[in-house]
C-alpha cells in the first residue's frame, strides 16, 4: 500500500513534532510548553487549523485530565508530606538497613524507593531523601 504526500508529510511532521519536545525538554524548557508547540508543529504539517484543533481537543482533554486526576495527586502529596513528618521514611530505611545489610546498599535504595513510591511519596520527596538528606541506609551506626 502506498501513502500518498499527505500522508508522507504528516508522518515528517510526527517526527518533527517529537523531535522539538525532545530537544526542548533536555534544553530545560517547561512540559507545559513544549507538549502543545511539538502538538502544534503536528497539526501543522497535518494540515490543520492549529487554534481550532488545541481549542476544540486539547484544551478540553487537559482539563478533564486534571479534573479526574486531580483528587489522587493532592492525597498523594499530603500522605507524602505525612511521610516524612512522621519520620516514617527514616524508619523504613532503617529497618531495611538493619534486615538486608549495608553491603547491599544499592539494592536496598531500591527497595527503599519502591517502598515509598507505593506509599504515595512522589519523586521529588524521594530526590530529596535519597540525595539531600543522610539515608539511613547507608549510616553504618543503625545497622
Amino acid at each position: 500500500m502506498r501513502m500518498g504526500s499527505a500522508e508522507i508529510l504528516s508522518l515528517v511532521g510526527i517526527i518533527l513534532g517529537l523531535l522539538a519536545v525532545m530537544l526542548l525538554s533536555y534544553k530545560g524548557w517547561s512540559p507545559l510548553l513544549v507538549a502543545p508547540l511539538g502538538g502544534i508543529i503536528i497539526l501543522i504539517f497535518a494540515g490543520l487549523n492549529p487554534l481550532t484543533a488545541m481549542f476544540s481537543e486539547f484544551v478540553p482533554r487537559v482539563s478533564n485530565m486534571v479534573t479526574s486526576m486531580g483528587a489522587l495527586y493532592l492525597s498523594s502529596f499530603m500522605f507524602a508530606k505525612v511521610m516524612n513528618d512522621s519520620k516514617s521514611t527514616y524508619s523504613i530505611g532503617a529497618f531495611l538497613g538493619r534486615i538486608i545489610g549495608v553491603s547491599h546498599a544499592p539494592t536496598i535504595v531500591i527497595i527503599f524507593s519502591m517502598i515509598l513510591r507505593l506509599g504515595g511519596a512522589e519523586h521529588r520527596v524521594l530526590h530529596g531523601l535519597l540525595c539531600h538528606r543522610r539515608v539511613p541506609v547507608l549510616e553504618s551506626e543503625l545497622l
